[in-house]
């Protein structure tokens, strides 16, 4: 009995760690079409850097003409100068607390611009809406501290969100 003990304890701290590791980054919702409509395929990704080119998301769904929603509890700290780094082949949209800091939504060769935050310390819903409407599929979003040399926030300031927060915020200190 004595010897079981030390495995339980091992797999509680190991379990938890995995727990904990697989709760950071970003949940995108994929969709087969390019209006985000449509059964959803859903999958944890650790960060949003993502050059398909021109190949599918993921098996099984088309090459273009796709769209994806991701999402992510962004934690601030005291950061001078933070922005977002916004980059896609078509179109991309990004809301925080729900508000649009960036509206690319249209077609367009790929660009990417620095979007200066003013947010305060905490926790932040992000949400990021991406289509892709032909070749060449890209998208991007880093959040990092502006500078001549930017510094982007480590990933474990990314956790995932409740999934069905209904009337609550998808951030809120209960799921952390």
């Amino acid at each position: 009995m004595l010897a079981v003990i030390p495995i339980v304890v091992l797999a509680l701290v190991v379990g938890g760690a995995f727990f904990k590791r697989t709760q950071r980054g970003w949940r995108g919702a994929y969709y087969p079409t390019q209006n985000l409509t449509g059964n959803p395929t859903v999958r944890r990704d650790p960060s949003l850097m993502f050059r398909w080119y021109d190949d599918a998301p993921m098996p099984g769904f088309p090459d273009s003409k796709f769209s994806v929603r991701w999402e992510t509890c962004l934690t601030v700290g005291d950061e001078a100068d933070l922005e977002a780094y916004v980059g896609s082949d078509d179109g991309i949209r990004m809301r925080i607390d729900g508000e649009t800091v960036s509206d690319h939504y249209y077609d367009r060769a790929f660009r990417a611009d620095h979007v200066p935050l003013d947010l305060t310390p905490g926790r932040h819903h992000v949400v990021v809406e991406y289509y892709d409407s032909r070749s060449q599929a890209h998208a991007l979003v880093r959040f990092q501290e502006a500078g001549i040399i930017s510094k982007p926030l480590p990933l474990d300031r990314y956790r995932l969100p409740k999934e069905n927060p209904g009337e609550a915020d998808p951030c809120d200190s209960g799921f952390w």
